[in-house]
């Protein structure tokens, strides 16, 4: 009893804060745009095997999404990880992202309505949604769910609705597959004329030099193009989807570390290896390998593979 008073205390506090009108706050990193409580946060964030999922969906999508509200004169972030709700400070959010977009809902946004959903989404929060599943028990969601049930259930127009996300004919294809409520994916509320891009934050950083996010991007398009033309991969759900690629990283590393090895064991391969033509014909060798184990697909004939 004394835990739901302090939610309903909480509440109140935020809520008469913020009021009706939409509170405004601003940081360097901005560019002078000024956010306003319930703002959609849309992220990309720093870990590789996001370049995968931008290209099995192809065009705009981001996989993370979070509420933006000001308080006392701070910047929060509401959303939902693996390990549970989070409302931390907005400047603090983006050192976990590469790129992020802000949209803002039209007409205007009632704040104090939307705050109040988040605080009884969080306390009839029971786990994680790792199905991915929009129509799964109550009480289980994953990030892009549960800022769609904060808009929906507070009266306010659906960032991701199912229309959208089903004129994805990928997204379709896995939602029937997966036996799982249309797949929310991040990229219906670029097409959504209920919301309004405000901002796009972009900048690079180091896992964009690891090369892991190139493997992961040729991942992407190779199974999305094998899915469109009807190979079955034998995945029972997303998690499944994750695993794969994890695994065909893994494979890729190791033969390019074979064919470096190989290479510099030869007269002059030291040498050959500072010359980027040589470096691109070992990625296009390893990855051909790659793509004929997991995809079944038949390497150029000029490709001698390991």
């Amino acid at each position: 009893m004394h835990h739901f008073k302090t939610y309903k205390f909480i509440t109140l506090i935020l809520c008469l804060s913020i009021g009706q009108a939409a509170a405004e706050w601003t940081h360097p990193e901005l560019k002078g745009v000024k956010l306003q409580t319930g703002d959609l946060i849309m992220q990309r964030s720093l870990m590789p095997e996001m370049a995968a999922l931008q290209e099995v969906f192809e065009g705009p999508s981001c996989p993370h999404a979070g509420l933006f509200y000001e308080h006392n004169g701070e910047g929060y972030v509401f959303h939902q990880m693996t390990t549970g709700i989070k409302r931390e400070r907005f400047i603090d959010r983006l050192k976990e992202s590469n790129e992020f977009y802000v949209f803002r809902l039209n007409p205007k946004i009632q704040a104090n309505l939307l705050l109040k959903e988040t605080y009884k989404l969080e306390k009839g929060l029971k786990g994680y949604d790792a199905k991915f599943d929009r129509d799964g028990p109550d009480g289980f969601y994953y990030c892009l769910e549960i800022i769609s049930l904060a808009y929906t259930r507070s009266g306010h127009p659906d960032p991701f609705p199912r229309s959208l996300s089903l004129n994805n004919p990928l997204i379709k294809a896995m939602s029937m597959k997966f036996k799982i409520g249309p797949l929310i994916f991040g990229g219906e509320v670029f097409a959504n004329e209920n919301y309004t891009m405000i901002l796009h934050h972009e900048e690079t950083r180091p896992y964009q030099e690891s090369g892991e996010s190139e493997i992961y991007a040729h991942f992407g398009r190779v199974m999305r193009k094998q899915m469109e033309q009807g190979q079955d991969f034998k995945l029972n759900q997303m998690e499944d989807l994750r695993r794969l690629g994890s695994q065909y990283v893994t494979e890729y590393k190791h033969y390019i570390t074979v064919e470096v090895v190989n290479l510099e064991r030869k007269p002059g391969g030291k040498r050959a290896l500072r010359d980027p033509v040589v470096k691109q014909q070992i990625k296009d060798k390893v990855f051909a390998k790659m793509d004929q184990k997991y995809f079944n697909i038949t390497p150029p004939q000029n490709l001698s593979l390991l």
